[in-house]
């Protein structure tokens, strides 16, 4: 609970405004994290694909390599790293770049090489702790950076709520009726 209090307390809310804006106005977004990052890009990539963002994803380092180097210069490249410096991610953060893609960082330090390459860096600082207990830590806090992203685009986008009704139904469609045995 601290560690959210503390974050969320320090994410710059220009920097915030300008993410939601990009993300809005981007041809599509593609979205990269590895490591322990990996689920909370994968959580990003579903809240935006439920509200019908053109969002894009690949499960795999070399993949997510070729996916940037693929970008265009309207889409944007989210990348999500606590330390902003793992390797894989930076080089797919360098090959978005040369693709002219515009890059969305969420990462733990304004010092990062992934929040310097960043055309706009959200920075949700976590304190480190003994026995990487920052690392869970840090997951609750990025995703929860990933919620206000998701609730604040869902306001903005006009189309959002048809696009949650019907990805709801689908998933309705997926379970079991209260009355079976």
């Amino acid at each position: 609970m601290q560690a959210l209090e503390e974050a969320l307390s320090a994410l710059e809310a220009g920097p915030f405004a300008q993410a939601v804006e990009l993300l809005l106005k981007a041809r599509r977004v593609g979205v990269f994290g590895v490591g322990s990052s990996a689920p909370v890009a994968l959580d990003a990539y579903y809240r935006f694909l439920r509200i019908g963002l053109p969002v894009f994803m690949a499960p795999e380092t070399h993949m997510q390599a070729v996916a940037a180097s693929l970008m265009r210069p309207e889409e944007v490249g989210f990348f999500i790293s606590h330390t902003g410096r793992s390797r894989e991610l930076l080089d797919s953060v360098r090959e978005a770049h040369r693709a002219g893609a515009t890059i969305l960082a969420l990462t733990s330090f304004r010092q990062s090489p992934l929040a310097r390459r960043a055309t706009v860096a959200l920075i949700a600082p976590v304190r480190e702790a003994a026995f990487r207990v920052e690392a869970m830590a840090t997951r609750v806090v990025h995703l929860a950076v990933v919620d206000a992203l998701y609730v604040a685009l869902a306001l903005r986008k006009s189309d959002a709520g048809w696009y949650l009704e019907r990805s709801q139904e689908a998933i309705d469609a997926q379970r079991v009726s209260r009355r079976s045995p």
